[in-house]
């Protein structure tokens, strides 16, 4: 990574290092990376990233009658919107991202309709 924002941020770390450094406050090498890592992730990660992907995951449609494109795309996007797989909310999002057809099929060859996202995907496949 390069340009003028990179550099500035590494600028102001390697001045909190050289901080630390004169205070003999300097943290364990473990701590050190994890201090680093966290305030690269802040700085350089779009926060709108979350936002983004729960729009998408609202939206998304199976097409195409590919499930398994469909399931991959779903559980990326549910794990970069931020949601748990046990939500009550994410089952809800995955069944509307289904054609009717194949929920009613799921609903209707069930002794009792699956209760779980992980459910919901094995009945989603077999039918």
């Amino acid at each position: 990574m390069k340009g003028p924002k990179v550099e500035d941020w590494a600028e102001v770390q390697q001045e909190f290092i050289n901080d630390r450094k004169s205070t003999r406050r300097l943290p364990e090498f473990e701590s050190h990376w994890r201090d680093f890592e966290k305030a690269f992730k802040d700085t350089f990660t779009d926060i709108a990233e979350s936002v983004k992907a729960e729009n998408d995951l609202k939206s998304l449609k199976m097409t195409s009658g590919n499930i398994n494109s469909y399931i991959a795309t779903f559980m990326k996007l549910l794990r970069m919107a931020g949601y748990q797989k046990n939500e009550h909310g994410s089952l809800e999002l995955f069944k509307k991202g289904l054609p009717s057809g194949l929920n009613i099929r799921i609903i209707n060859n069930s002794i009792s309709p699956p209760s779980t996202l992980k459910g919901w995907i094995e009945a989603a496949r077999t039918e």
